[in-house]
């Protein structure tokens, strides 16, 4: 098992990737805009907090993605966009966080993304429609109690050669932390559960992953990191 850590930055990135991420990030912004002066400054406050489009030359190129926990849909709709020819598939548990994703993309006319209200650790998912599952600032948000056998799951539904893409906030340094952990509250009135990264790694050493840890957090005021993890 080959497990690296790497800080991402200041490597020679893809052009016609990065084209592409800055071209979805403002058909992104049009399409928020059309919901409202709230929407609109949550595209823009999300990037400003969020290494968002760092995070998109992390993501392996593939033909089908499942973005897990997908909210109202910001990643997903992302995901299709900077990979068209790819099938993207939003999943979360709340029913009205879905029925909001899939009518902006049908307004959109965004063919190759699809929302659905299912909870992955309780369906039947063939591996042959996915590759690539995206777990983005969602582990944060489950119970520490949950964390390990939520991620189990998905280990257990990945498909050999298939990807993790594992983005969430580590407990350093501890003002980072607290910051995020104070905003997350004051949206959403919930507390907040982050687990140390090494904690996940090891999780996924030992489960038949090959896993590149990069550290996300320079220049935003969150402790942002990201695992690459391939099951072999």
């Amino acid at each position: 098992m080959h497990l690296t850590s790497k800080t991402f930055g200041g490597s020679v990135m893809d052009e016609d990737l990065q084209t592409r991420i800055d071209n979805a990030y403002r058909q992104i912004r049009k399409i928020y805009r059309k919901k409202g002066v709230l929407y609109s400054f949550y595209t823009f406050y999300r990037l400003l907090t969020c290494p968002i489009k760092g995070i998109f030359h992390l993501i392996p190129e593939g033909k089908n993605y499942i973005d897990v926990g997908c909210g109202y849909g910001f990643i997903s709709l992302w995901t299709a966009l900077v990979f068209p020819e790819a099938r993207v598939i939003g999943m979360d548990v709340v029913q009205s966080r879905i029925e909001f994703a899939s009518h902006m993309a049908a307004a959109e006319k965004i063919e190759n993304l699809t929302f659905l209200a299912k909870d992955i650790t309780r369906e039947a998912i063939e591996h042959s429609s996915y590759e690539i599952i995206l777990l983005i600032d969602l582990f944060h948000h489950v119970a520490f109690e949950n964390q390990l056998s939520f991620l189990w799951q998905c280990i257990d539904k990945t498909p050999k050669g298939g990807y993790i893409v594992f983005k969430d906030i580590d407990r350093k340094p501890w003002w980072k932390f607290r910051v995020n952990y104070i905003q997350d509250f004051l949206f959403t009135g919930e507390k907040t559960y982050c687990r140390d990264k090494d904690e996940y790694m090891e999780f996924f050493q030992k489960n038949g992953f090959e896993a590149e840890y990069f550290d996300l957090k320079k220049g935003y005021p969150y402790s942002h990191y990201l695992i690459r993890a391939r099951k072999l």
